[in-house]
């Protein structure tokens, strides 16, 4: 059985190497993509040269630039399926008639690969594209055969210098940047994630406040995701014909480690023709253009970006919770079982497993509630006006506390503004006066009665 099996085994084997070597056989281009370290596309007089490097794709002309890597090896795949089989030859030796029927007369379109130490060049030149069967017409340099080949193949090989140009703003990933600064309209705002606080951004400047995280790590994110819109200047000679001089915008990012920015980006004036803003990177020339909504996630000031939670608290850490009325008090306490109990009124303690048992239900959805409630505006901050506001002799008086943590996430209740379109609260985790809405109230005294 074992030399039966063996047999097997070698059939397969020869039969797997047989369809190779036919598969290899057929190719038009004796080679792989990643054999190509050199491409040259000319189109109706114009060149564009691309060259293989170990960081990826260059573009040497007719300008020096980074260039799309994806762009590069989608066309490299394309062409190099192309087939020299009979099926796919349309005419061994074709008359002119024939050629002027492919499109193969005046050429406009060819692409030369370069493969190996020495650069050996195969130039496929494209005619016109047939009416059917998503393929095109082409002819491999030195041979007069004419070939179909994948329609794909000639439509990327057609394309512009934008095409093929890395288009990338920024290439830092959003997780590893721990400083932002935004300037617009020359106001400034300097955020900072602290190394000691995950996750926890802080505005530094113009004020000390806790930021909003989605929304720094959005700004982050839509620059490193979008793409340059327009280039429209390599070598800028007046910085003001663009609105970037001086920089009234600007957005800075570093990352972590990093003392100088790691990438700034200047924008400019609104070209309204184009629907863009005119753009430049501080570390290098080129003037571009970015889309206009963009420049709508930048903040017009620290109050937009700071953070509108009034609590940060994880749920399912809560283990004591603790209600002032000016007259009366209640605390419900998480016992080692993972029960709620009350402990006042009654003074029981929840070691012991005495006292009334509080629904476990009311206590989820008491902190889900609480969670959702966002500030409407910052009215001062620290303790500043506190008796202004009602909040020296707070209506309610909420402590909510956590495993682990020494004191409590606080927030006092205070009187309903002037407008009627809020009540104000001082909140310790902000430590600012603020207006929410005035439900908070009912949700507490429907919960902790």
């Amino acid at each position: 059985m074992a030399g039966l099996a063996g047999y097997f085994y070698l059939d397969v084997e020869t039969t797997k190497k047989k369809e190779i070597e036919k598969e290899e056989a057929t190719r038009l281009l004796p080679f792989k993509p990643s054999d190509v370290l050199e491409l040259e596309l000319k189109k109706e007089g114009s060149l564009l040269l691309l060259q293989r490097w170990e960081d990826g794709w260059r573009i040497e002309k007719p300008i020096k630039a980074k260039a799309d890597s994806k762009a590069l090896e989608k066309i490299l795949g394309y062409i190099t399926q192309s087939r020299n089989d009979a099926e796919y030859v349309m005419d061994e030796n074709p008359t002119q008639e024939r050629l002027a029927e492919f499109g193969l007369i005046n050429p406009q379109l060819e692409v030369t690969l370069r493969v190996g130490r020495e650069l050996t060049p195969y130039t496929l030149i494209f005619g016109e594209r047939a009416p059917t069967k998503g393929v095109a017409f082409a002819i491999l340099k030195g041979s007069p055969k004419v070939y179909r080949v994948l329609a794909d193949a000639r439509a990327e090989a057609d394309q512009s210098l934008y095409y093929f140009r890395d288009k990338t703003i920024f290439r830092t990933e959003p997780n590893m940047v721990d400083k932002v600064e935004i300037v617009k309209d020359n106001k400034k705002i300097k955020c900072e994630l602290p190394m000691e606080e995950k996750g926890k951004w802080e505005i530094v400047s113009p004020v000390k406040a806790r930021a909003d995280m989605i929304k720094i790590i959005e700004i982050v994110s839509k620059f490193k995701d979008s793409e340059v819109k327009e280039f429209i200047d390599e070598e800028p000679k007046d910085l003001k014909a663009y609105g970037l001089y001086p920089v009234k915008t600007k957005l800075s990012i570093w990352l972590s480690g990093d003392e100088t920015p790691t990438e700034t980006i200047f924008i400019g004036d609104r070209d309204k023709k184009k629907r863009g803003y005119f753009a430049k990177l501080e570390k290098k020339d080129n003037i571009f253009l970015i889309e206009e909504n963009m420049i709508d996630l930048l903040p017009e000031d620290a109050e937009e970006l700071r953070e509108r939670s009034i609590l940060f608290f994880e749920e399912e850490k809560v283990n004591k919770i603790q209600v002032k009325y000016p007259e009366r008090e209640i605390i419900v306490a998480k016992t080692p079982e993972f029960e709620w109990k009350i402990l006042k009124p009654g003074e029981s303690d929840p070691e012991t497993g005495s006292g009334q048992v509080f629904d476990f239900n009311i206590v989820k959805e008491f902190l889900k509630n609480i969670r959702e409630f966002k500030i409407k505006e910052f009215i001062s901050e620290g303790h500043e006006g506190i008796k202004t506001y009602g909040l020296d002799r707070p209506a309610i008086k909420l402590l909510i506390w956590e495993d682990g943590n020494k004191t409590p996430h606080e927030l006092n209740i205070g009187s309903i503004s002037g407008k009627g379109d809020g009540i104000y609260v001082w909140t310790g985790e902000q430590d600012s006066v603020v207006l929410i809405d005035e439900k908070i109230k009912g949700v507490i005294k429907e919960s902790f009665i």
